[in-house]
């Protein structure tokens, strides 16, 4: 009944805030009870802004024992939020709970399910910002798809950009001959590496050719593409 009152939920958040950088994990753990979802989303948000790396683990924790799908969405998205800016990450002992239980929940909750392509789409995010390439693939075959909408084909091929995948010359190659695909394929030849950036001559290889490969095609591209 609280949880639909336009005040309490905020009012109640206030009163419960100052507790949460005194003990994460205990703060989250209330917020897995809480039956006020506001709440519960306010937490997770602010271990998240603490930015430490004992706050992360603590947010991973949650996600590891989660059992909705509304609960590891919101939590995932904190995470994610607490990791916007940070580089170099390495995954922390918590994440491959954190991984499996994407799966447990999708396969057996229901309201996981109904929301399956969202989550599997934030534990993607998760898995390329701390350095997890089992997911590479997955979106390789995703970026490729061109039965699927282009909106999702354009955030897989990002997402293996911001990861740096070592395979992205080759699929750059294949997008530059998909119109639907071409500029952002275009857009993206810019994040491989040049002859000097890089010691491995694969990437400086994959780089040089995308770039040729480009000013090959350059007389047939659209105005926007040029």
């Amino acid at each position: 009944e609280d949880a639909a009152d336009h005040n309490l939920p905020q009012m109640y958040w206030y009163a419960f805030e100052p507790c949460v950088p005194a003990d994460p994990e205990r703060a989250l753990d209330l917020a897995a009870k809480s039956k006020i979802p506001l709440v519960a989303q306010h937490i997770a948000r602010r271990v998240a802004d603490m930015g430490s790396d004992g706050a992360l683990a603590s947010l991973l924790k949650a996600m590891a024992k989660e059992k909705t799908g509304a609960g590891i969405e919101y939590l995932a998205k904190a995470a994610l939020d607490g990791l916007r800016g940070r580089t170099g990450l390495t995954a922390p002992a918590e994440w491959e709970g954190v991984y499996a239980n994407f799966d447990e929940l999708i396969s057996r909750r229901p309201d996981a399910k109904e929301r399956a392509g969202e989550l599997r789409d934030l534990r993607t995010a998760l898995a390329v910002a701390f350095g997890d390439q089992r997911v590479f693939p997955q979106l390789r075959a995703q970026v490729e798809d061109a039965v699927l909408p282009v909106e999702r084909r354009q955030a897989a091929l990002q997402t293996l950009v911001a990861g740096r995948d070592a395979a992205l010359g080759g699929l750059l190659l294949k997008l530059l001959d998909d119109s639907a695909m071409r500029l952002s394929a275009v857009r993206s030849v810019g994040s491989l590496p040049s002859t000097p950036e890089t010691k491995d001559p694969t990437r400086r290889q994959d780089g040089d050719a995308t770039s040729t490969a480009v000013l090959s095609r350059f007389a047939a591209f659209s105005p926007e593409e040029k």
